[in-house]
């Protein structure tokens, strides 16, 4: 099945915008593009990272991908950057002990080191709000069209995914190799991590599967992707590297966005409701009850208000 054969094409991938882009034009549209993912999407597997389908949902489709921490600290020198992340991890450890259980809290006996044991960090901060160099993703459709679709009811919203093991395969290896001794050195050092951070001159990306899952990140099927530089659009590199290796050979596998208008949002909502798909079910706990009566009452001003 094709998607070009289903709904609109409205931008052609090229260099400088290296992804190939969608839009719905109707519900119609829509029933098809269901058919379409279910034919593409991934069979759900005990060991995520097996999920090759990654799926982000945007609000808002002129978003680019840059992380949190770029868009808090994006007039501030690389260095400071730098130096914020390492100190805001540092930080984060030393306090998360007063309110996690020792069950979620990543282990450094139990698990790699270095980089890995950083991110692990990373992916829990981010969990709980704080800015980090992570961007999140999910292995569920459904799970990105509610985040497109459940704020900014007058904006069209956007879908993006990508086949994380093409990603994998197009991704060139990381721009300083270090021994399994350095690594560690540099994610405990600050000085050191800030020298290492300072010298990527290619940056590299990876799709991260964290070890330690909450409730919601467990319910939102997520995952992240991760770059050795601080600041880079996690669509810009996703993009480059996909296109480099597969514009030719096998364009499907192209990063690839499904731009949903504003007057469609409101009537996929209404059908996310209905298979389960709500801030109940993706945000458990008390959270997700203040979310699903702000979210039921929305969902019936539309069907009693549609939109044009």
């Amino acid at each position: 099945m094709n998607l070009r054969e289903i709904i609109k094409l409205n931008h052609q991938p090229s260099k400088s915008e290296p992804w190939m882009g969608f839009s719905l034009t109707d519900m119609n549209a829509f029933v098809g593009l269901l058919e379409f993912v279910h034919a593409l999407t991934n069979i759900q597997h005990l060991d995520q990272s097996r999920n090759p389908i990654l799926f982000r949902g945007q609000s808002d489709n002129s978003w680019d991908m840059r992380p949190k921490i770029y868009r808090i600290a994006e007039r501030l020198p690389l260095e400071f950057r730098l130096g914020y992340e390492f100190d805001s991890v540092t930080f984060f450890k030393q306090h998360a002990h007063r309110f996690l259980n020792s069950n979620s809290i990543p282990n450094e006996n139990t698990m790699p080191k270095g980089a890995y044991y950083f991110a692990e960090w990373l992916s829990i901060m981010q969990h709980y709000g704080a800015p980090t160099r992570l961007l999140d993703w999910t292995s569920s459709f459904n799970v990105a069209l509610y985040f497109a679709t459940s704020t900014l009811p007058k904006t069209d919203g956007v879908i993006w995914y990508f086949n994380c093991q093409a990603l994998q395969e197009a991704t060139p290896e990381f721009d300083i190799e270090l021994t399994d001794d350095e690594e560690d050195e540099t994610f405990k050092n600050r000085d050191a991590f800030i020298s290492f951070g300072k010298s990527i001159k290619s940056p590299s990306i990876i799709a991260f599967n964290n070890q330690i899952k909450f409730d919601r990140m467990a319910a939102q099927h997520s995952t992240f992707t991760v770059s050795d530089h601080i600041t880079i659009d996690h669509r810009s590199l996703i993009g480059k590297f996909l296109w480099n290796k597969h514009s030719e050979s096998n364009p499907v596998n192209l990063l690839t966005c499904i731009e949903i208008p504003s007057n469609l949002k409101s009537k996929i909502r209404e059908h996310l409701s209905k298979i389960g798909i709500s801030a109940g079910t993706l945000f458990p706990g008390v959270e997700g009850l203040g979310k699903t009566v702000q979210e039921i009452f929305e969902i019936h001003e539309s069907v009693y208000f549609p939109t044009d």
